[in-house]
């Protein structure tokens, strides 16, 4: 499942969660400390995230490609 298929309601909590971690971590963003696919990672491995996907997507590397290029889209943005 990739993020575009989600339903906008998780899709919103997705967002929410994920601007909110981008905005801890700006710093280290900006600076290029930490890439798209580490924050993925680590957002991905967080308990927090349980509460709006299931594991199963969260295990699926299709998913994982996609938040990835989420994130990177967000953090152009």
């Amino acid at each position: 499942m990739l993020v575009e298929q989600l339903d906008l309601e998780t899709r919103s909590k997705l967002y929410n969660h994920t601007k909110k971690v981008l905005r801890k971590y700006q710093k280290g963003i900006l600076s290029g400390k930490i890439t798209a696919d580490k924050f993925a990672d680590n957002i991905l491995c967080n308990d927090s995230i349980n509460n709006i996907l299931d594991s199963q997507t969260l295990n699926e590397q299709d998913f994982k490609q996609s938040y990835i290029g989420y994130i990177e889209k967000l953090i152009h943005i």
